[in-house]
């Protein structure tokens, strides 16, 4: 038996990297038909036509992020990319975080079998950027600033930037800040070094810098908060209420202090590294729901899954 695990994409092959570790192989970027192995393994439905170009019959995609889907609207209930999507018939196992996603694939996909293994990712964030990391040193704490790409299928995969971009803008006067965005975000690098913010690409050093995250939509706002610090989450104008996504709309947007107001940024952002003890816990509840296993074994649990498949 044997497995090729790949992606084209950095940020996929991070949510791989622990599985093709505990599998004993290495993480590609793209197939290779010449070469073709038993199974293969991917992370992104990009990823998933790319094997499925290649010749590969027998393919495992592994959710990366925290599996959101936008099943509340119409016009995004069946995206490819996202749980429960079209085009992904040719998909043997599936592996999520949570059972969210497992339902919509599960529900869409009567032939596939679908497991729950966790994020492996927050299992390397534990081994790696959380074991090094500095936060509580060096005076006052330091707040992360990210936005998500803007995607415009519907009003909830927007980003929400350009209502908070004056009050992030302000933000250096009063806090330690540092600037992230989403990989597909590629104008924010700029205007951050425009407005006296340190970019930082890596969610690794993010991880091992920040006290607090501050963010709109993105996997990162619970793989942050899964280090056991705060987050705030950034609502704009335009995410409907009244329209339930699961996960970051609306069931796990509790994970932290929720904005919806630029000019309560900062009070938020003070209240949120204040972080009581009601507040930690209810972080770890809706943790639970995000990531059904939180154990640091989320990587060998995909692994096994994998080869159970691929016997």
């Amino acid at each position: 038996m044997t497995v090729a695990v790949f992606a084209a994409r950095d940020h996929h092959r991070a949510h791989l990297r622990p599985v093709a570790d505990v599998l004993g192989v290495a993480v590609g970027e793209r197939a290779r038909a010449t070469t073709l192995a038993d199974v293969a393994v991917v992370a992104s439905y990009g990823d998933l036509a790319n094997a499925r170009r290649s010749g590969y019959r027998r393919i495992v995609l592994m959710q990366h992020g925290a599996g959101q889907s936008y099943g509340g609207d119409r016009r995004t209930a069946r995206h490819p990319a996202y749980p429960g999507g079209d085009d992904n018939d040719d998909v043997g196992l599936f592996l999520v975080p949570n059972e969210h996603a497992a339902d919509r694939w599960a529900a869409r996909y009567a032939h596939a079998c679908v497991e729950v293994v966790g994020c492996p990712r927050i299992d390397e964030l534990r081994a790696g950027a959380w074991a090094a990391s500095t936060v509580g040193v060096g005076g006052a704490p330091t707040v992360a600033v990210s936005f998500h790409w803007n995607y415009h299928g519907i009003p909830e995969m927007r980003s929400a930037f350009d209502w908070y971009r004056d009050a992030v803008a302000a933000l250096p006067r009063t806090h330690r800040v540092i600037g992230h965005a989403h990989p597909k975000r590629r104008d924010l690098a700029r205007w951050y070094a425009d407005h006296n913010i340190e970019y930082v690409a890596s969610f690794d050093d993010v991880v091992a810098r920040a006290d607090v995250y501050v963010t709109d939509n993105s996997s990162t706002l619970f793989e942050f908060a899964a280090s056991g610090r705060p987050v705030v989450v950034l609502n704009a104008p335009w995410y409907r209420r009244d329209v339930d996504h699961g996960l970051r709309f609306w069931t796990a947007s509790f994970v932290g202090v929720g904005v919806d107001d630029p000019s309560e940024l900062p009070t938020a952002i003070d209240d949120a590294l204040r972080d009581n003890v009601g507040r930690q816990h209810l972080r770890g509840q809706v943790l639970d729901h995000v990531y059904t296993h939180r154990d640091g074994t989320s990587a060998a649990r995909a692994a096994a899954a994998i080869v159970r498949f691929a016997a």
